[in-house]
């Protein structure tokens, strides 16, 4: 069957085959025959949405953006950011400089300097980057193209559920692999293995505007590839927290949620009360993650780690 009225894969090429996949409002979905990456039409980005997400102004706040910006010291982490978190203890030296590119709320941003790492950070949203700095951050309103002057080099690289919000991802990660040639770059993006999809379900969160592609390990190792990096794929173990649509679930979520309600800026009560229903959902859940686990179901996000092409070199 040809796919030629469809528009070519961006990550495969011109010439490879693309299938309509379904329709959004004024988006179109495809989804490619070769390496299984979803994408929209049009990718309209704007980042003053997600600058609007962070102080509850649109639609994108309900998606975790205030509640992270504003208990990032205590909002649990996932399984995929504790993975990152070990791998960076066992592969990069203690005091190393790590740049989260894209650190929105500041939550890696505190974990890396727990753990002994410089943390820099780099964000488009100015009202996120100036509660960091007002914590005594090292960060700034921009991307990889205004990387400040008197920043050091980065020895790794961290893009965390900032790919499938770009317009252009594979620009991206060119511009990401010619500035630091020598960093390892660690992306996560959300998994195709995810419990929400082992339901047959897909979140809200999960359409354009807000993510404008669905990655697949294929597509991301293409990527890479593409760029010089020797790519790895993980799936980190379920996050209990993520087991929310089961009946026991529910339930558990709706007693706490009569009492909490919705998290708001105006009260930090709401999103204390979030929290521990977060971390109780841990402990509950947690024999069911284990069992969802045998059944190959993984945590929220999948994480590729590229190594720079000169340390495959030397180790050659």
């Amino acid at each position: 069957m040809s796919y030629s009225i469809y528009p070519s894969c961006f990550i495969c090429g011109t010439g490879k085959s693309v299938s309509l996949f379904e329709r959004f409002g004024k988006y179109t979905i495809y989804s490619c025959v070769g390496c299984g990456l979803q994408f929209s039409e049009p990718r309209d980005y704007d980042s003053h949405s997600y600058d609007e997400a962070f102080q509850g102004d649109n639609d994108f706040s309900s998606l975790g953006y205030i509640a992270r910006l504003s208990s990032f010291q205590t909002y649990p982490l996932y399984n995929f950011e504790r993975f990152i978190l070990r791998w960076l203890r066992c592969s990069v030296p203690r005091g190393s400089f790590v740049l989260d590119l894209g650190c929105g709320g500041g939550v890696m941003l505190y974990h890396l300097r727990r753990r002994g790492f410089q943390p820099l950070g780099l964000d488009v949203t100015p009202s996120s980057i100036q509660r960091l700095q007002e914590q005594g951050f090292t960060a700034a309103v921009g991307s990889i193209d205004s990387y400040p002057s008197d920043w050091p080099e980065p020895v790794a690289i961290l893009m965390l559920e900032v790919l499938e919000h770009l317009p252009d991802p594979v620009d991206f990660i060119r511009r990401v692999a010619t500035r630091f040639p020598r960093s390892y770059l660690i992306v996560s993006v959300p998994s195709s293995r995810r419990f929400t999809l082992w339901r047959g379900t897909r979140e809200v969160g999960d359409y354009p505007p807000h993510h404008f592609t669905r990655w697949t390990p294929k597509a991301l190792t293409t990527l890479f590839k593409n760029y010089g990096y020797t790519p790895r794929v993980f799936f980190p173990f379920l996050s209990p927290q993520n087991i929310s649509g089961s009946g026991i679930g529910m339930f558990v979520f709706s007693l706490f949620r009569k009492q909490s309600g919705a998290p708001t800026t105006s009260s930090q009560k709401p999103i204390r009360l979030d929290i521990r229903l977060i971390r109780l959902k841990q402990v509950l859940f947690l024999p069911i993650a284990a069992i969802l686990h045998l059944l190959g179901v993984r945590d929220i996000s999948m994480v590729v780690v590229g190594t720079p092409s000169f340390l495959t070199t030397d180790n050659d």
